[in-house]
Formats: C-alpha cells, structure tokens, sequence
C-alpha cells in the first residue's frame, strides 16, 4: 500500500486518466483488523480521479465475493506486520488467484 500511496500521490494525472475512470478495491487483508492504511490511500487515488471501492473482509470468501462483485482494475491489500507474513502472503495468493 505504500508503494501504490507513493504512486498515486507523485504522478501526474492526466485527463486522459480521469476520463478513463479506472477502479480500484481497496481492503486489508481477509481477518485483518488495521483498516487505517487502505482508508487513506483511497482518499488519494479518488483525488486522482480513480473509482473507488472499500472492503472490509472477514474472510477469504468475502474477499472473492467483493472482487467478483466489483470486478476492479487494480486490488490493494493492507497486510499488517502482526499477520504473519509467510502463512499470510501465501493465503493471499491463493484466494486472489
């Protein structure tokens, strides 16, 4: 979530962006409980014109549920140090595919 913060805030936008209108699903990972990061980088993108949707998922199914009701160009998950990072990254890959 850093990196796309730093992206999002430091590129320009251009027309061309806000015409296109590309989406983004923002949400900590599934049973995370800091939400502070994906809330904030979701102010950022909007000012830069991008749609955007937040989740707040329980579970690995309620993540899927959302990408597949969303359907959006880009996903950002917020993964915390307290989730262990090997179990965790490797759960996440698997749910998002």
């Amino acid at each position: 979530l850093q990196l796309a913060s730093h992206a999002a805030h430091s590129t320009p936008c251009t027309e061309t962006l806000r015409k296109s209108r590309y989406t983004i699903l923002l949400a900590p990972a599934p049973g995370e409980q800091h939400m502070l990061g994906p809330a904030m980088l979701a102010d950022q993108f909007a000012d830069k014109g991008w749609g955007v949707d937040l989740a707040f998922p329980k579970t690995d199914l309620e993540l899927i549920g959302a990408l597949r009701e969303q359907l959006p160009d880009a996903l950002g998950l917020g993964l915390s140090d307290a989730l262990l990072r090997p179990e965790g990254l490797a759960r996440l890959k698997e749910t998002v595919g």
